[in-house]
């Protein structure tokens, strides 16, 4: 996905969260930003308003997670996505953030978060004192269908998703899961209601964005050709078709 604002970042993430209407995804996003019901989720999505303060932290840290790549946020120094990271997972609160780095109120630290005021030297210098109070590894445990909100996955996501989502679906393959061959074919469903407009379009565009989508495809860790994601939708359509041809057939007979 190219760069776009937070204010587009954010439409686009949550309109597709809405579109979805996962209980389950929703009651996550609900507790992770500390919302008492869906209606700011719903709002987000359809653009009527934006989070703010904190809760727009979480939503910046959960864009970057997702691969967005925000212009506002385009040479934010890394120590201050790490207090981003800091933040949005409640290790630390903003109010004592602020303090600790002698912002005179919270509302000064988010602008700075928030791309909207320069970081000094000094203030760099003293970010990185603050985050190392909290070494190593900083991340979210994502429910595993969260993978289909990832636009461009970075070498940690997909770290974590070879980790925490490939490895649970690949010990169900040797079984039948019927739970898990509805839950993906509704994400099929939904990717393709996504997918189908954007191909079109790429279709009427020049070759050379074409050419791009093939090398974006190849380049990937798992070197993915768009010839054999052909093929491999070709014998899941078969497969869906024959699954309805064998419903209809059941009917015809109880009729």
């Amino acid at each position: 996905m190219e760069k776009s604002s937070i204010k587009d970042c954010l439409g686009h993430l949550f309109g597709r969260v809405i579109a979805r209407r996962d209980p389950k995804e929703m009651l996550f996003l609900q507790n992770f930003f500390g919302l008492s019901d869906n209606e700011s989720l719903y709002s987000w999505g359809r653009k009527q308003s934006a989070p703010i303060g904190q809760r727009l932290v979480k939503a910046i840290f959960l864009l970057n997670l997702f691969g967005y790549k925000m212009t506002e946020l385009e040479k934010l120094p890394a120590d201050i996505w790490r207090l981003i990271s800091i933040i949005a997972l409640d290790k630390t609160g903003a109010d004592k953030a602020a303090e600790s780095l002698g912002y005179s109120q919270a509302s000064e630290l988010f602008r700075t978060m928030f791309g909207k005021r320069s970081v000094s030297d000094k203030m760099l210098r003293e970010t990185k004192i603050f985050v190392s109070v909290w070494p190593g590894d900083i991340h979210l445990d994502l429910p595993d269908s969260f993978s289909f909100y990832f636009v461009g996955v970075k070498p940690e996501v997909h770290h974590h998703l070879k980790q925490e989502v490939s490895s649970k679906l690949i010990e169900t393959l040797s079984l039948l899961d019927l739970e898990l061959v509805a839950s993906l074919i509704q994400v099929i469903s939904t990717s393709t209601k996504v997918l189908e407009p954007q191909l079109d379009r790429l279709l009427k565009s020049e070759p050379a964005a074409r050419q791009t989508l093939r090398n974006l495809l190849e380049n990937r860790e798992a070197k993915t050709s768009l010839f054999s994601i052909s093929n491999q939708v070709y014998r899941l359509s078969q497969a869906l078709n024959a699954l309805c041809s064998e419903k209809s057939l059941a009917q015809s007979k109880n009729v």
